[in-house]
């Protein structure tokens, strides 16, 4: 192999640190938590998921300052591909290359569904082509076809390189964080601290911790995306350290623990969060009763 085939790569350094944010918290929110938030009450009650999600996040934290210590030491792109490269073989990388794959693409099936969801509750009249049902949940044609049109939109952002998805990401997650502040905090003005009661859900045989315990295993699900800070780090602009970017990590899953905690107090505090629980999206139900207005929802 001659010198200037072996010479490898190099990425071009555009991210910067609110960019970094941007792409590991907007990944870890997502929408999908428009149509979870009815199972979690269920399971857990508004008291009982919170601290379920703060338990979760907290073990996610510290798997988060693995990724810092290791993005610190190698700082190249792929993230853990790199570093199941770096420390077994090619066989290994490959093997959590596909594993991770495959959990990128069971967020993406929820990410899908919520638009759908969404969309129907704001425009009933979309529900068309019914195909199957699932559960009693009925499958329509429009709803695929706007999913697969949403994946497509995202998945042609990040095939065209870094800097549209960074720039894509970085003006969508604040338009977001501002849609959400806002709900939340009309939620807090427009709610009773009384309608939490009762503050747990019991959940099998094993009662209250049965239900904390079924939020917390979910959690991880929820906080898929702070990886994405890793796999980027080749891509630093030159003025970010290798601290700063682990340190980003470990505040962009800060930040979304506490973004779905807050979700989750607000929402149930707007009415009497077990008589909503029927609803189709508890979430959206629950703000349009705070706001008046079916359109708030579409945040």
């Amino acid at each position: 192999m001659n010198e200037t085939s072996s010479q490898r790569a190099t990425l071009k350094k555009g991210i910067n640190k609110i960019g970094f944010f941007c792409l590991a918290f907007g990944a870890m929110i997502g929408v999908g938590w428009v149509t979870a938030m009815g199972p979690w009450l269920k399971t857990a009650g508004p008291i009982g998921a919170s601290i379920g999600f703060a338990i979760g996040g907290t073990l996610i934290l510290f798997i988060g300052l693995c990724y810092a210590e290791v993005t610190a030491m190698l700082p190249v792109s792929g993230g853990e591909v790199a570093y199941a490269y770096k420390a077994y073989d090619t066989s290994k990388s490959f093997t959590v290359g596909w594993f991770l794959a495959f959990g990128y693409i069971s967020v993406s099936a929820f990410e899908a569904i919520s638009i759908g969801k969404i969309t129907s509750y704001l425009f009933p009249t979309i529900d068309r082509w019914p195909l199957y049902s699932i559960n009693g949940d009925q499958i329509y044609g429009t709803h695929l076809l706007l999913a697969l049109m949403f994946v497509s939109l995202i998945t042609w952002i990040n095939y065209v390189g870094v800097q549209g998805s960074m720039r894509f990401q970085i003006y969508l997650t604040i338009a977001f964080l501002f849609i959400v502040l806002c709900v939340v905090l009309v939620g807090f003005y427009k709610s009773d601290i009384n309608n939490l009661k009762p503050y747990f859900a019991q959940s099998g045989e094993l009662g209250v911790i049965g239900g904390i315990i079924g939020v917390f295993a979910t959690v991880p699900f929820w906080l898929v995306g702070f990886d994405t800070i890793p796999q980027g780090a080749e891509e630093a602009k030159a003025s970010i350290t290798h601290r700063t970017i682990g340190l980003l990590i470990i505040i962009s899953i800060v930040a979304a623990v506490l973004f779905y905690i807050l979700l989750i107090i607000s929402s149930s505090m707007v009415g009497n969060w077990q008589s909503l629980l029927n609803e189709e999206l508890f979430t959206a139900k629950s703000f349009e009763i705070a706001f008046q207005s079916q359109w708030v929802v579409d945040g």
